[in-house]
């Protein structure tokens, strides 16, 4: 995946917690919500590849902004309202 790396899609970072798996909407180890790749991913960078390689523009932040809500409020997601 050109101009992505691991760390910023979601991969492997300094914690050890590698990213979520394809069809897997988030990885929770060690207290860690590691949700990378499913904001962004390699069919998002064949869409919207990152201008300089490393920062998103207007409209990928957007759509990662999107993802981010639907999978934090999400019932079963760490900012769901609970009864």
């Amino acid at each position: 995946m050109t101009g992505v790396s691991a760390s910023t899609a979601g991969g492997a970072h300094a914690g050890g917690v590698h990213g979520a798996s394809r069809g897997t909407p988030a990885v929770r180890q060690a207290g860690v919500w590691n949700i990378g790749r499913e904001l962004y991913g390699e069919a998002d960078h064949a869409e919207l590849p990152l201008p300089d390689e490393l920062h998103p523009d207007a409209a990928t932040h957007r759509r990662m902004g999107e993802r981010f809500a639907a999978l934090a409020f999400a019932p079963d997601g760490p900012f769901a309202t609970r009864p």
